[in-house]
């Protein structure tokens, strides 16, 4: 492991604000095995559709306003974050290094949001199923809701 760290620091694309945080918890990830990790991202539009049924797919925090347990709220304060960050995102005038800012910070904010509602594995098993079923989105071929 401390090789690959030491690969990471020298990356000069890599940032890590606290590199012992970093190493620690990619230790735990390795000692806990494939089965302990579960990872949903799809920021680049590589598992989803950019678009379905005329519409832009939702991104993953999209799903996350659409799953029926969260309501009103969540949306709410989600999309407010929308509002806020989206203009910075697809800005042509914003410097690259403000723009790096900014949406660290949305999705930063964005977690926090879903920590406070506390999730389950059961609400997100409950939600996949939910997203599957009403078809908010389309999956790109070859990739395929699972059986939850």
């Amino acid at each position: 492991m401390e090789a690959y760290i030491a690969q990471l620091k020298n990356d000069p694309n890599i940032k890590a604000k606290d590199w012992a945080k970093l190493e620690d918890k990619l230790n735990k990830i390795v000692e806990g095995g494939r089965s302990s990790v579960h990872i949903i991202s799809d920021f680049d539009m590589t598992l989803t559709k950019y678009w379905h049924n005329g519409e832009r797919s939702p991104s993953t925090h999209g799903l996350l306003n659409r799953y029926s347990r969260l309501g009103k709220e969540f949306k709410q304060r989600s999309d407010a974050l929308y509002q806020k960050y989206y203009p910075m995102e697809v800005s042509n005038t914003i410097p690259y290094e403000d723009k790096v800012k900014a949406m660290v910070q949305w999705w930063n904010d964005a977690h926090d949001i879903v920590l406070q509602f506390k999730l389950t594995k059961e609400d997100l098993t409950k939600m996949v199923q939910e997203v599957c079923y009403f078809s908010f989105f389309s999956l790109h071929l070859g990739i395929h809701c699972a059986n939850v």
